[in-house]
């Protein structure tokens, strides 16, 4: 297996990018992992006012967005000014 590295960009751009209505195929474990890592991520964003880094899927590929997080519903990641990734097209967050 070989990891693919996610095309960096800015947050501002995420409102250009079309993300497809299917979800990705995770299993219970990581949909639980995403949850509580986008919640703790809330939490570090509102408290501390740390960016975090969300890995996603758009249409056409791997992206990464360092920002902070305002808002995390079972449909959304909500970031600043009312930009949204999908939820169901996150693969990881990480913290820095």
């Amino acid at each position: 297996m070989f990891d693919i590295t996610p095309q960096r960009i800015d947050k501002d751009e995420i409102g250009s990018l079309h993300f497809p209505n299917q979800a990705l195929d995770h299993s219970k474990e990581k949909l639980s992992y995403l949850t509580k890592a986008l919640q703790k991520a809330l939490k570090i964003g509102n408290s501390y006012k740390n960016k975090i880094k969300i890995v996603f899927y758009d249409a056409t590929g791997l992206k990464e967005v360092e920002t902070t997080v305002w808002n995390s519903t079972t449909e959304n990641v909500v970031l600043k000014n009312g930009i949204c990734i999908p939820f169901n097209r996150v693969v990881d967050v990480k913290y820095a």
